[in-house]
């Protein structure tokens, strides 16, 4: 059985797989229509890594105009969510 994500148990997870800042303290600054795979892949990830460089509190604020449930699923996680990297050959490969 797996631990929910969420901000009150990011305590459990190793250092280097916690978010890069406090989701509590960033505000909200960006507006980007749509939850999808690519927008938190992408997007979201390099926001947080320059939040976290700039030490501005740059957050982002999504809005799901289709559907209710992806705007469900990531309240249940206090917006948290994982990003994999994966590369041909596996982890370390090249």
């Amino acid at each position: 059985m797996s631990t929910m994500l969420n901000r009150s148990t990011t305590g459990e997870l190793g250092p280097e797989m916690r978010p890069l800042v406090d989701p509590g303290e960033l505000q909200p600054r960006i507006v980007h229509f749509g939850l999808g795979a690519f927008h938190r892949a992408h997007q979201a990830v390099y926001t947080e890594a320059a939040a976290a460089r700039s030490a501005q509190p740059w957050g982002i604020v999504a809005v799901g105009p289709r559907s209710a449930a992806p705007v469900e699923a990531a309240r249940a996680q206090d917006c948290l969510f994982s990003v994999t990297d994966r590369m041909p050959g596996g982890a370390g490969s090249g």
